[in-house]
């Protein structure tokens, strides 16, 4: 599945804060330098999906606020946001 993310990095903790342009909003709690926001992205996600980072990918807009997210998962989108969402 693909899933478009608007993502705010060097924010004070990573946690999913709601809908931005009609795309799921996540506060990253590390700078974007060296991939460390990337990384901590693909770590929230997949914690919160409960599968393995290595099933998270991200496969567009590496260098921009705006991701494109490739997850092996059999979830729906309404469940993937309710997993961020903490439902």
């Amino acid at each position: 599945m693909k899933l478009e993310l608007y993502i705010l990095p060097n924010s004070k903790k990573t946690e999913y804060v709601g809908i931005h342009n009609g795309m799921p909003k996540i506060r990253i709690g590390k700078k974007a330098l060296n991939n460390e926001a990337n990384n901590e992205l693909i770590r929230f996600v997949s914690s919160k999906l409960s599968i393995n980072k290595s099933s998270v990918k991200i496969v567009h807009g590496s260098k921009g606020r705006v991701k494109l997210l490739e997850i092996d998962t059999t979830d729906l989108y309404e469940k993937i946001i309710g997993k961020l969402e903490d439902i």
